[in-house]
């Protein structure tokens, strides 16, 4: 696997430092483990299967056969002030990626999720993402991707079923590689032309905007209509009763969804 990635990586600096496993409990902390103790740039720890994945909000990923679990280190222009902007710039890669493989139909959900949304309104989970901040010897953010090429969540976890599907099972090295560019290209977009390039880009591509959703954070739920992100990323929700929220962390679905 670790030489079909090599064979297909067209990227400057992405992968071309690259530690594979066989199986690995989580490849976000081996990866943190890494970029502390000096790794590069690029940097890349990838996993055919995890046995502990790591998805936000302390959730399990899951994973197996057929799904793809990779941390990449980023270390150009990072700041601790600005980096939660690296989920959506990993979320615009990752958008670009699987449109061009099935075409159109996939959208970003905030903050950190990629759907494919279907013709009946449904709407599934294919693809995730997890950035964590290492400050030492010199600031890392680390981001962490699974997708599901081929591996379906609902036949593990089927409380999942209506809102997690596979993508087509491909070579994940190859598909490993054609992230990695992407990444490296909107990552330059965004160190270029900056957080509102970026913004505007993720605007464009975001889920639910007008529907009625189920917004769920840590103080309890709250049910209101998208508006979209404020210029600091953040979601925008009106309310029952007609008041805009802002909204800085949450896990956001259709309100209709199961």
């Amino acid at each position: 696997m670790k030489a079909a990635l090599l064979q297909a990586l067209r990227t400057r600096h992405l992968g071309r430092e690259c530690w594979f496993f066989d199986t690995l409990e989580s490849t976000q902390t081996t990866a943190a483990d890494y970029a502390t103790k000096g790794a590069a740039h690029g940097a890349l720890v990838w996993a055919r299967v995890q046995t502990a994945g790591r998805g936000r909000m302390g959730r399990t990923w899951l994973s197996g056969d057929g799904s793809l679990c990779a941390s990449v280190i980023l270390r150009d222009g990072v700041d601790a002030g600005s980096a939660f902007q690296w989920s959506f710039v990993a979320g615009l890669a990752l958008h670009d990626v699987i449109t061009a493989r099935i075409g159109p139909g996939a959208k970003l959900k905030w903050p950190n999720d990629v759907l494919i949304v279907e013709a009946s309104g449904g709407a599934r989970k294919v693809a995730g993402i997890l950035c964590t901040l290492e400050l030492q010897p010199h600031p890392a953010v680390i981001v962490g991707v699974g997708v599901n090429l081929g591996f379906d969540p609902v036949a593990h976890d089927p409380t999942l079923a209506g809102r997690a599907a596979p993508l087509p099972r491909e070579d994940a090295g190859a598909w490993l590689a054609e992230l990695l560019l992407q990444l490296e290209r909107r990552a330059d977009e965004h160190l270029r032309l900056g957080a509102l390039h970026t913004l505007a880009e993720t605007r464009a591509r975001l889920a639910f905007v007008g529907e009625i959703a189920s917004v769920k954070t840590a103080a309890g739920e709250l049910r209101g209509r998208v508006l979209g992100l404020n210029d600091a990323f953040e979601l925008r929700v009106e309310d029952e009763a007609g008041r805009a929220q802002t909204i800085a962390a949450a896990d956001v679905w259709p309100a209709a969804a199961p």
